[in-house]
């Protein structure tokens, strides 16, 4: 490495040749699709699962507060 190129350059020529290839871009758009699809369920799921604590915490009629403490 050239100690007069910077990082970014030398390490993102690499990966723009390869991000060029046509089956690559489609195999990379089905994991940046998918990753955000599971970014999506695991947010969601985690809402849900924090609301039904909070609701059974409210029907036992325990103090408010952390669930933790």
């Amino acid at each position: 490495m050239n100690k007069h190129q910077p990082m970014a350059k030398t390490v993102s020529a690499p990966a723009l040749h390869l991000a060029g290839r046509p089956r690559l871009r489609v195999l990379g758009t089905a994991i940046s699709l998918l990753s955000g699809i599971a970014l999506l369920f695991f947010a969601g799921s985690g809402v849900w699962l924090y609301l039904q604590m909070w609701r059974n915490r409210k029907a036992r009629a325990l103090k408010p507060g952390w669930f933790w403490r």
